[in-house]
């Protein structure tokens, strides 16, 4: 039942646009505005927020069943401002059908204590409502559509330029920017075919820019207000403009510029709906330029990300160029101990790096004051290579070489050779002086790039440490061509000697025996005359001493000269061993030791220099007599090594041990039995060891050193030549062997490793 109120005519109307459910797809901003609201404020809101409550089953109940009744639904509904009032509404509620959806017209008037009967809305007016709500439509279709398409500002303000010269049948649609100096620019403009360009006219131009002026220091931009003009008849015609609507348009508090819709060929009294039409349009423009302004930030934010990225990119593949011409040149150099190669090297390869016309290397004679150009490398230049330049000549420029600075540089004066040219100069320096210098010489005006310098002195410092490591090495060979030219200068000398030596001492010896065949006979050496005795036995012990001592010379000087390969026969061990060591028995009792043979059962035949293997085996016999303590065990003993991978089979059968052979009496060997057949393989050790002595470890490294003796290590004072061990090495190696000692636990052992069937 409705009540006995009309609807006002004062006030404007309220028009929702609602979808089946009751949520507000739009609003008149008039409307809005009168319940307290912005228009944007109240989209996506449910009707039911803006009710009486008691009204809102009632509205749940008409949105269900308008679909099924075809004509236009009446009521009247009570609304909440939005400071708490409450207005009652006559409403109108019709279906209305758009290309895309279903939705609800719901238009809402004023009622008046004017008459006591009901009237009905005026459907003429609710039409007039309804068309501009679909023209509002379809216009933010066509401004959302650009929008969403393109986020460029220009194009996107243009086509809603166009799109509001049709929707509101005017002639001319703009947008211009005010900047922050003062000034402004047109950004986007639309016109009809007949039309012109608003910026043909600066006129109107320089009104707009009065206009923004106007905006921003008239008043605060919370209450700029839209700028409607219609011409007089004093007013000079703005580029033929009848009428316009300027409406400012703010940004973070800033103005932006201004929308200017203009009517040129007729008069024009610009509605009220049209007004609160573009108001909401320059609201929604808004959130429109914030997303392209954020757009081109966040572009100009990828440009810049870009081109650090790329000047990052240029800079790492610079710097990987810089390692890889570094490394490639250090390598280079350091593989190279001769000096002359090594500056060549680097000269080349820095010309070619930097792509510099000539490169060339200097060194340095202080003494002489002198720097001389040892190599260049050059393409189009005059070469200079071995001019001699003095450093006094030029002290701006070897002053500051001398101190390790590098330095590029023009030269005033014009080279009359080479002309204008700039050059870089690098000292090559090692810790201790200025060995010499780089010079890098380019074309005039050109300069050389810090990673440039930075190469320089790099390789400048690879060179210097490559300079000195060559130098120490031409030093070490000389020493050691000296060193070898004295060695054999030695043993020339001792060669020499011996040979002297050796036929007087021969001499000798036979005089002392034919002096010994007289004095027997004579009677002389008998027990009356024991001193003579003595002393003609102390002159045959040294006589034979010497005569020993000439042979070892000799036989380490045939060994290290001789090139005769070693005359080879095949030996018995056990059998030869046991006669090696008879000649040592009443040695060995005489110094109360004890000697044993370790030896396995079935040996193979030996191939080898009969004569050198037994010089080997007595002098390490005659060292274990000489000192071993009483009470000592000297044990000879031999095993076979199979060759690496060979694996041994493993058999039962006897070995044979000599155990307990004292030499003081000649007694039978004694043998203990073994699990392990040895048979034929590549190599024999045969070991010599004695207990009661141990050597110490820093006399290790040089008892096979010539003329080298233990201090103190000789119990029976048999004293020696020190030649003894170094023949005996001299003589491993000469058979294709090796020889070494260790001395732990109380005992020394000498080992002697020698082929089985040597490949001489």
């Amino acid at each position: 039942m409705l009540s006995s109120y009309s609807p006002s005519a004062n006030l404007p109307p309220i028009c929702f646009t609602l979808d089946l459910t009751g949520t507000v797809v739009s609003i008149n901003p008039s409307g809005a505005a009168r319940l307290g609201f912005e228009a944007e404020n109240l989209i996506g809101r449910s009707l039911l927020s803006l009710l009486h409550p008691q009204d809102h089953m009632r509205l749940r109940t008409d949105l269900l069943m308008l679909p099924m009744e075809p004509t236009t639904k009446l009521g009247e509904f009570r609304l909440v401002c939005r400071n708490g009032t409450i207005v009652r509404q006559l409403t109108t509620m019709q279906i209305v059908q758009t290309a895309t959806r279903t939705e609800v017209l719901f238009l809402c008037n004023d009622l008046e204590p004017s008459s006591p009967k009901p009237h009905r809305l005026d459907l003429t007016q609710a039409e007039q409502v309804l068309r501009q709500q679909v023209e509002w439509d379809k216009l933010m279709h066509a401004v959302a559509q650009p929008a969403r398409q393109t986020p460029e500002l220009r194009l996107t303000l243009r086509t809603i330029a166009m799109e509001l010269c049709q929707q509101l049948q005017a002639d001319r649609a703009l947008f211009y920017q005010f900047h922050a100096s003062g000034m402004g620019s047109l950004i986007a403009e639309a016109t009809r075919p007949d039309c012109l360009s608003i910026l043909e006219s600066p006129q109107f131009l320089n009104c707009l820019q009065q206009q923004c002026l106007q905006l921003q220091t008239g008043t605060t931009l919370t209450q700029l207000q839209p700028i409607v003009w219609v011409p007089v008849a004093s007013d000079d015609n703005q580029a033929g403009v009848q009428a316009s609507i300027t409406l400012p348009i703010v940004q973070q508090d800033d103005l932006w510029g201004v929308l200017v819709v203009q009517q040129c060929r007729s008069l024009r009294s610009w509605q009220r709906w049209e007004l609160g039409l573009l108001k909401q349009l320059v609201t929604y423009l808004n959130s429109v330029i914030q997303q392209a302004e954020l757009y081109q930030k966040v572009q100009r934010l990828n440009a810049d990300l870009e081109r650090q990225i790329q000047a990052r990119t240029a800079e790492l593949e610079l710097a990987f160029e810089f390692e890889a011409t570094l490394k490639r040149i250090t390598d280079n150099v350091r593989d190279s101990l001769d000096e002359n190669q090594i500056l060549e090297t680097v000269v080349q390869e820095l010309a070619c790096a930097i792509g510099t016309s000539c490169c060339n290397a200097s060194i340095y004679d202080l003494k002489a004051g002198t720097s001389t150009i040892c190599y260049e490398y050059t393409t189009t230049l005059s070469p200079y290579q071995g001019r001699v330049v003095l450093l006094d000549a030029s002290p701006e420029i070897y002053t500051q070489l001398l101190q390790g600075q590098a330095f590029q540089f023009c030269s005033l004066n014009i080279n009359p050779t080479r002309g204008k040219v700039s050059m870089l100069a690098c000292p090559i320096v090692n810790d201790q002086e200025v060995l010499g210098d780089l010079w890098l010489i380019n074309q005039p005006y050109s300069c050389f790039r810090e990673q440039d310098i930075r190469l320089v002195q790099q390789v400048a410092n690879q060179c210097a440490i490559a300079i000195r490591q060559a130098r120490l090495y031409q030093a070490a060979h000389t020493q050691v061509k000296e060193l070898e030219r004295l060695n054999r200068l030695k043993d020339d000398f001792l060669s020499t000697v011996s040979h002297e030596l050796r036929t007087p001492m021969s001499n000798i010896k036979m005089a002392a025996q034919m002096l010994e065949v007289v004095l027997k006979q004579s009677g002389f050496l008998r027990g009356e005359h024991p001193k003579a005795s003595k002393y003609f036995q102390i002159l045959q012990a040294e006589c034979q001493r010497e005569i020993s001592l000439i042979n070892d010379l000799l036989d380490l000087s045939r060994l290290d000269t001789e090139q005769a390969s070693p005359q080879l026969a095949n030996i018995d061990l056990p059998s030869w061993l046991s006669a090696i060591v008879q000649p040592f028995l009443e040695r060995a009792h005489n110094q109360q030791q004890t000697i044993q043979l370790d030896l396995p059962a079935n040996l193979p035949l030996l191939t080898t220099d009969l004569p050198s293997l037994e010089r080997i085996v007595i002098e390490l016999l005659q060292n274990a007599c000489k000192y071993t303590p009483s009470n000592g065990v000297i044990t000879i003993a031999a095993e076979v090594k199979p060759a690496p991978g060979h694996l041994e089979p493993q058999t039962v059968d006897d070995r044979l041990v000599a155990t307990n052979l004292l030499l003081s009496t000649p007694r039978p060997f004694f043998y203990q039995s073994s699990s392990a057949l040895v048979t034929s393989y590549p190599s024999l050790r045969l070991s010599v060891t004695n207990t009661g002595v141990e050597i110490p470890p820093q006399e290790l490294t040089r008892i096979f050193e010539k003329f080298y003796r233990i201090p103190n290590n000789d119990p029976w004072q048999h004293g020696g030549t020190g030649l003894g061990l170094a023949l005996v090495k001299k003589l491993a190696e000469w058979l294709s062997g090796s020889v070494w000692v260790e001395s732990s636990a109380n005992q020394t052992c000498f080992t002697i490793e020698l082929p089985l069937h040597p490949n001489i």
